[in-house]
């Protein structure tokens, strides 16, 4: 990647040259810019990229991302976008559009933006985060789903030393684990045909029925295709979500999505 300094110089000069191109009244500004990505995290529209009013947001989200793809660092031509059905309001009129990054017809994880538009129409801004795609990237894997969900169920089955906790009292807290020692993946709905083929596979010893689809997953400047599994433990002490390459087996992404809380209190038997 380009040093900070760098990119921005590029990404000011690229927005200026797009904005000259642009109808006659819009400007585009590279407000902030994401270290992580290289890309702009924030653009802002100074006046309507489309039609003025109030309808068809998520198509008008759809021409300004298209217009501005190369400067959000998303020329690569296999790089769709996804709108969510639903246009978000506020209750002072503002309308958000989110959209989810896709490339060859599959999520890239944890890529979306959001495109706002102003009580009166205008379109306001691009905020987000864009994975820019390099080359061409084989949407096939060698990996099945069933196989996925083997190798997540392994990973998440026993904790690491790590995992374990305390209480509110200091007492360890073991971490919750899940016996897969008679567990053979198999599918309840067969992988859809589509891109992402998501499937649903039996819970086995997991409290839910298993989801599997294809997922792009961005790491140290590649693109990996991999199986996102969700497995959620007996009586819902934990779910996880774990990222498993499509091709290699390797796990490269686990994150836990349930939510704990920790309170202390004060208890009084009396009015105290």
């Amino acid at each position: 990647m380009q040093d900070v300094s760098e990119r921005r110089a590029a990404l000011d000069a690229s927005a200026t040259e797009l904005s000259a191109s642009l109808a006659a009244g819009n400007n585009l500004i590279v407000d902030d810019v994401d270290v992580m990505t290289g890309n702009p995290s924030r653009l802002i529209w100074t006046s309507s990229a489309g039609p003025r009013g109030t309808a068809d947001y998520r198509e008008r989200s759809l021409d300004s991302l298209r217009q501005a793809r190369g400067v959000l660092g998303l020329a690569n031509q296999n790089i769709e976008f996804d709108p969510e059905p639903a246009v978000s309001r506020t209750s002072s009129g503002i309308a958000a559009v989110h959209v989810q990054e896709r490339y060859k017809g599959v999520d890239v994880f944890e890529a979306a933006e959001t495109v706002r538009f102003g009580p009166d129409g205008e379109l306001e801004e691009i905020t987000g985060t864009s994975i820019s795609v390099d080359g061409d990237h084989d949407a096939s894997p060698r990996l099945s789903a069933l196989g996925a969900a083997a190798r997540a169920a392994e990973h998440v089955a026993e904790p690491d030393d790590d995992e374990a906790t305390e209480d509110i009292a200091g007492q360890r807290l073991d971490a919750p684990r899940v016996d897969i020692s008679a567990f053979t993946p198999i599918y309840v709905d067969a992988p859809a045909a589509t891109a992402e083929q998501s499937a649903l596979l039996d819970s086995g010893p997991f409290e839910e029925p298993i989801e599997a689809r294809l997922v792009w997953f961005p790491v140290d400047g590649e693109l990996r295709l991999t199986w996102e599994v969700v497995l959620t433990f007996p009586a819902y002490v934990a779910s996880y979500l774990t990222l498993v390459d499509a091709g290699t087996g390797e796990v490269v992404y686990c994150r836990e999505l349930s939510d704990s809380t920790v309170a202390r209190g004060s208890i009084y038997r009396t009015d105290g």
